[in-house]
C-alpha cells in the first residue's frame, strides 16, 4: 500500500481519502483535519510567524478574492520546489469578458430522483457528482470529491489540489468510484489545470476552495449535469435551520479501510456556528458553514471537496457548502463539521471559470 507524504497530506489539508497507486481506489487511512491536528498547526505556525502571513478572511464580501500576489507564501517557503497554481486575477488583465450564465437546467434532477430517506443514490440522483484522483506518482493517490459547475469546470475544495500532484483523473456520470460501466460515465485523464484560491491556508484550512478545468465538455444528460450556484444575494443570508445533503465516495464507518465503491449521501442541517465555535474554539473560520450532524451520519475521508446542496423553492438544488474538515473523534458521532461558504467565494469562481452569478 502506497500512501501520499506528510508533505501531501499537509497540502492536501488532511480530509482526503489515500490510496492506493493501483486500481481499484482505496483508503488506506481515515484521516480527517481534526481540532487537535488544527491546534498542533498552530502551535508550529506561532513558533514560525515568520512561515505564515494571516490574511482577512474574505467572508462576507460576496467572494472577493485575494489578488495572487497577497496570496499566502507559507508552503513556497516550506517547500522551494514548489510551483505556484494557475490562478491568476483576471481583472488585472483589462475589461471583463461578458460572463456566460449557467444552463437552464444547473441544479435539475429527473422527476422520481428525489432525496428520499437512504444512503445509497441512484444514476441521476445527484449529476453533478465528481470523482477527483490525484496522482502523485510513487507517493501515492489522493480521492476526494468535486461538483460539475459548468461543461468544463470542477469545483472542489483547496486541499484537493496540490502542485505537487503530477495530474488529475476527473470521471463523471458515474455512481461508482471504480471504474464504471455506466454508458453516461466520462473519464478525463491527464487533467493538469487547476486554480487553488490563492489565499488559500493549510494551517487554519482557510479559503478552502479550487477549480479544476478539463481538457474537453462534459455532456449534458439526465445522467450529468451542474449543480447551480448561490446567488449574490444569497450571501448574506446564513441559511440556519435548512436541511442539505452531501453526497460522495467516502468511508462509510470510522474504523472502515476502503471508501465505499457506491456513491452514498446523507442529509444535515446548517446551524448558526455556534457547535463549531464550542468545539473548534478559536480556530472557527466565519467563511465556513456549520453543519450538525443528524442521526449520527456525516461526511467521512474521501467525501472531501463534494458539494453540500439545498432545494431552492423551484425545485433546484444549489451548492452551499464544499465538504472541506470535520473532528477526529470520529464520522459517526454527532459532531459538528464544516463546510467551505460557497457564496464567500463566487467572485473567485466567476473571475476564473467565467460563469455569471445570480443576482
Amino acid at each position: 500500500m502506497k500512501c501520499v507524504t506528510l508533505t501531501c497530506l499537509l497540502a492536501l489539508g488532511w480530509a482526503a481519502a489515500c490510496v492506493s497507486a493501483e486500481p481499484p481506489l482505496r483508503s488506506a487511512m481515515p484521516l480527517l483535519p481534526s481540532l487537535e491536528e488544527r491546534q498542533l498547526l498552530l502551535a508550529k505556525a506561532r513558533a514560525h510567524p515568520d512561515r505564515l502571513q494571516r490574511l482577512p478572511s474574505p467572508a462576507g464580501v460576496l467572494g472577493r478574492a485575494q489578488p495572487h500576489s497577497r496570496a499566502p507564501r507559507s508552503l513556497a517557503e516550506l517547500n522551494q520546489n514548489r510551483t505556484r497554481s494557475l490562478y491568476v486575477r483576471r481583472a488585472a488583465a483589462g475589461a471583463q469578458p461578458v460572463r456566460e450564465p449557467q444552463p437552464a437546467s444547473a441544479g435539475r434532477v429527473s422527476a422520481g430522483l428525489r432525496i428520499v430517506n437512504g444512503n445509497k443514490a441512484v444514476l441521476g440522483q445527484f449529476p453533478w457528482q465528481a470523482g477527483v484522483l490525484a496522482n502523485f506518482g510513487a507517493s501515492g493517490k489522493a480521492w476526494c470529491g468535486g461538483s460539475i459547475l459548468h461543461s468544463r469546470w470542477i469545483l472542489t475544495a483547496g486541499h484537493c489540489v496540490d502542485d505537487q500532484a503530477i495530474d488529475y483523473t476527473i470521471s463523471v456520470g458515474s455512481l461508482g468510484s471504480e471504474q464504471g460501466s455506466e454508458p453516461s460515465r466520462v473519464v478525463f485523464k491527464g487533467v493538469n489545470e487547476f486554480y487553488q484560491h490563492p489565499a488559500y491556508n493549510p494551517y487554519f484550512i482557510d479559503n478552502d476552495v479550487a477549480l479544476i478545468k478539463v481538457p474537453s465538455a462534459i455532456p449534458f444528460n439526465a445522467w450529468c449535469g451542474p449543480v447551480r450556484l448561490p446567488s449574490y444575494s444569497m450571501a448574506a443570508d446564513m441559511m440556519v435551520g435548512k436541511t442539505g445533503t452531501v453526497s460522495g465516495w467516502g468511508l462509510t464507518k470510522d474504523n472502515d479501510k476502503w471508501i465505499t465503491s457506491d456513491l452514498m449521501y446523507v442529509q444535515n442541517t446548517i446551524d448558526d456556528g455556534k457547535a463549531c465555535f464550542n468545539y473548534y474554539g478559536n480556530s472557527w473560520i466565519p467563511n465556513k458553514i456549520c453543519v450538525q450532524t443528524k442521526d449520527l451520519h456525516s461526511f467521512c475521508s474521501g467525501d472531501s471537496g463534494g458539494a453540500f446542496t439545498i432545494v431552492e423553492e423551484d425545485g433546484a438544488h444549489t451548492q452551499l457548502g464544499i465538504v472541506s474538515f470535520g473532528a477526529r473523534k470520529g464520522c459517526a458521532f454527532g459532531l459538528p463539521t464544516a463546510y467551505t461558504r460557497v457564496a464567500s467565494f463566487l467572485d473567485f469562481i466567476s473571475e476564473t471559470t467565467n460563469i455569471a452569478i445570480r443576482d
